[in-house]
């Protein structure tokens, strides 16, 4: 059924006796009714249109009075301004009834000043929350504030900037060449994946039957030797291209699963990557073992173009994932932090840099949109800058051998002489190359 257009508002469509409402009292930054009332005619129509218009007036009105609190408010506008990707709103709601609504959701947004944000911010850092989580809590607490303003709902901020939490520093997330190589191996290892298979086996109880003499185990899950336990490794090792493109293109997960044929050209050894969040379409060249890899895929099990390139799910790749990082010993990264999915494309930016590859085109192979996201990604391995200060030792040293030669030759006259004599014969006779003494050319009186 084909919905007629919306105009003013309202739609009606005479044959379906359906009605759309769309009505705002601000404009994009006010609040928005949308609704859709079926088997109703069309004067009904329209005067159930003039109750939803009084119904946000008497609103508005309300809200000149009262102040809402930050509940009233997320209930009321519950969708955030501007473009946001799904995940972030997801993680946005995720702060909001975990650590906002339960301090904050029943204080007025103009009360909350200076001296509660802070005394907010001192529980959230008592309860065991890191500080950088709690600097994206005030940084959505902040953003929601502002669009209330933009709302009408509030006149001006209640405090000022407040200081971000000191998170540490960058830490240097990502994996050693040494290290990716040993996570990658865990693929293709069926002997730790058997025996990983047998130490989680979850086994069934033990009965005994009146038919048969001896108790018998019923129930659990099929052991090491079974069918069940080669065919799932078999799709674990068929997974290891996906950890690969982790690693040698920094896609995110998001992006590499979304990928499809369409986005592919092993001819040019190219992929297309739709960044989710705010950068643009962008082509990333591919390894040679990314190339081959999904040659090998594609002539395997043959596609349209709008196939998946990868038939993996969220809760599959994270299951491989984990049992790639037990098979393979890598739990932690080079700063100690636990190894996350994420790390891979830190790995990707680091070896990039350490590689020598300059800034700007790490920049545009991650997708950001600013430099400044590319210098946190981009960690320098401390072996590397071991480089920079053994340059220095060289420039040092080789000074340093240059100034005691010049003292020999000062001290030694004999030295001093003959070196005289070699610029004279090599100037042509006369030492051109000192200035002229003005002194000996003066007239004597």
């Amino acid at each position: 059924m084909k919905r007629p257009p919306i105009k003013d508002g309202f739609a009606y469509d005479k044959e379906n006796r359906t009605a759309y409402y769309d009505l705002s009292d601000n404009g994009r930054s006010g609040r928005r009714v949308r609704k859709i009332v079926r088997d109703i005619g069309y004067r009904a129509a329209l005067k159930k249109k003039r109750e939803l218009m009084d119904n946000l007036e008497a609103t508005r009105d309300r809200r000149r009075t009262e102040t809402l609190t930050l509940r009233e408010y997320l209930k009321e506008y519950p969708s955030r301004l501007g473009r946001h990707a799904e995940s972030t709103l997801q993680r946005h709601d995720t702060l909001q009834r975990v650590q906002l609504l339960p301090i904050l959701g029943d204080i007025a947004l103009d009360k909350i000043t200076e001296a509660v944000a802070l005394d907010w911010r001192s529980k959230l850092l008592n309860s065991g929350i890191s500080a950088g989580t709690v600097n994206r809590c005030v940084a959505h607490l902040v953003m929601l504030l502002h669009e209330a303003i933009k709302r009408a709902e509030l006149t001006k901020l209640g405090f000022p900037p407040l200081k971000p939490l000191d998170e540490g520093g960058e830490k240097d997330r990502y994996l050693t060449v040494e290290e990716r190589k040993q996570f990658l191996s865990a693929f293709d290892d069926w002997r730790a994946f058997k025996q990983d298979w047998k130490d989680r086996l979850k086994k069934g109880p033990v009965v005994q039957s009146i038919q048969s003499t001896k108790p018998r185990r019923c129930g659990g899950a099929p052991d090491e030797k079974s069918n069940t336990c080669r065919d799932t490794f078999k799709r674990f090792q068929k997974a290891k291209l996906f950890f690969v493109a982790l690693f040698d293109t920094g896609m995110r997960r998001g992006e590499l699963l979304k990928l499809t044929v369409n986005d592919l050209n092993l001819d040019l050894g190219l992929l297309r990557a739709d960044r989710g969040k705010g950068s643009e379409h962008g082509w990333i060249p591919m390894t040679s073992v990314i190339r081959e890899g999904l040659r090998a895929e594609m002539q395997e099990t043959p596609r349209l173009g709008n196939a998946q390139v990868f038939r993996l799910s969220v809760s599959t790749v994270r299951r491989y994932f984990a049992i790639a990082k037990r098979l393979s010993g890598i739990e932690y990264t080079q700063c100690g932090e636990p190894f996350r999915l994420h790390d891979c494309r830190h790995t990707f930016a680091s070896s990039l840099v350490q590689a020598g590859v300059d800034l700007y085109k790490t920049q545009k192979l991650l997708g950001h949109t600013t430099p400044r996201m590319t210098q946190r990604y981009a960690h320098l391995s401390p072996d590397h800058m071991r480089d920079a200060i053994e340059a220095l030792e060289v420039f040092n040293v080789g000074n340093l051998v240059g100034n005691t030669a010049k003292k020999a030759i000062n001290s030694n006259s004999a030295q001093r002489a003959e070196v005289s004599e070699l610029r004279r014969v090599k100037s042509g006779g006369a030492d051109e190359t000192r200035t002229r003494d003005l002194r000996r050319d003066r007239p004597a009186f």
